[in-house]
């Protein structure tokens, strides 16, 4: 598990997959 949190990669994942949900849920707030 350390391995993964130690990846760069891991974190740019999920600050994607954090973003994209952002929007998501911003578009489905003003529709």
């Amino acid at each position: 598990m350390s391995k993964i949190l130690s990846n760069p990669l891991f974190w740019v994942l999920t600050a994607v997959l954090l973003w994209l949900a952002t929007i998501t849920l911003i578009i489905a707030r003003q529709g």
